[in-house]
């Protein structure tokens, strides 16, 4: 038994010179450090939308704070439905990294990569070109529309960045930016809700870029190498089966909520920002339960 462990490890070399090994050592502590990281990452990740919502509740009107809160609904509906996927080639991706297989580590990451450039381009012409028509299914008030459509459309036009998951660092890095964006374009520029989605925007794309910058320059097995990159075809069907369940889930769970924030609506502005104020908390109290969730998914694979 050891003779074959021994040639085992000969055969498959770790796939890093670095990364953290979670197939050895005690599994509660492999969790909790996985999770933890994540969840510092998410509250970041959730100031965004939160900074945004109080820049303009405090700088430019109720409108628009009820404008930039209560358009979740139709920005879960995309970013849960990639979120699905991309949760399809984190399992697959540690499946391999767990087997010790750089080759297909690397097929998978570079399968990936390409998958998240196709949706990007999908799912901003789908954010765009549907606005309209989701923003009129939640019985948005014609007092709220035009800041809630222009939200959108600028959130939507620059959604790359989004789709490109950055690690802990990154994210203070895009947070701090994205604040310091809101206030400037805001309280120098008056550009009102336009300005914190631009700010969003751009927050998002330097952090992103800084993600593709680190992968290019790493020597792990997650080396981004720009020739490499096209569609394995194993691998794609690997994380469309694993990827297509739980985008669908989240979607159509992100879609049913486009139906209570219409009944919201019904009400005006004012009961609009009331639920802006709370639909923040609830992100928040949800936030630990995702971040244990997804360091689980990762460990399992």
């Amino acid at each position: 038994v050891k003779e074959r462990k021994t040639m085992h490890h000969i055969q498959h070399p770790h796939p890093t010179h670095s990364g953290v090994d979670m197939t050895e050592g005690n599994i509660t502590g492999h969790l909790i450090r996985f999770a933890l990281p994540l969840l510092a990452g998410n509250i970041f990740q959730q100031l965004y939308n939160m900074v945004d919502t109080w820049v303009v509740g405090n700088f430019v009107s109720n409108e628009a704070f009820s404008a930039v809160g209560t358009v979740g609904p139709i920005v879960n509906m995309l970013i849960g439905c990639f979120l699905g996927f991309s949760s399809g080639a984190g399992v697959v991706i540690s499946q391999y990294y767990g087997a010790r297989r750089t080759e297909r580590v690397h097929d998978a990451v570079h399968t990936a990569l390409v998958l998240t450039v196709i949706l990007c381009a999908v799912f901003t012409a789908l954010g765009v070109g549907f606005t309209p028509l989701m923003l009129r299914l939640m019985n948005t008030p014609a007092e709220v529309f035009p800041e809630s459509s222009a939200y959108l459309t600028i959130y939507f036009g620059g959604i790359s960045g989004l789709l490109i998951r950055r690690p802990f660092y990154f994210l203070v890095v895009s947070a701090v930016l994205n604040t310091a964006l809101d206030l400037l374009f805001v309280l120098r520029f008056g550009m009102g809700v336009e300005g914190v989605a631009w700010a969003t925007v751009i927050a998002q794309a330097v952090s992103a870029l800084l993600v593709i910058v680190v992968l290019l320059r790493t020597q792990q097995a997650v080396r981004l190498i720009p020739r490499d990159l096209r569609i394995h075809l194993p691998v794609l069907r690997q994380i469309i089966r694993v990827g297509v369940p739980s985008a669908l889930q989240m979607a159509i769970t992100a879609f049913s909520n486009v139906f209570v924030q219409s009944y919201i609506n019904s009400f005006g502005a004012d009961c609009m920002g009331g639920w802006t104020a709370y639909t923040k908390i609830d992100q928040l109290m949800l936030l630990p339960m995702q971040s244990l969730a997804l360091s689980a998914t990762t460990f399992v694979g």
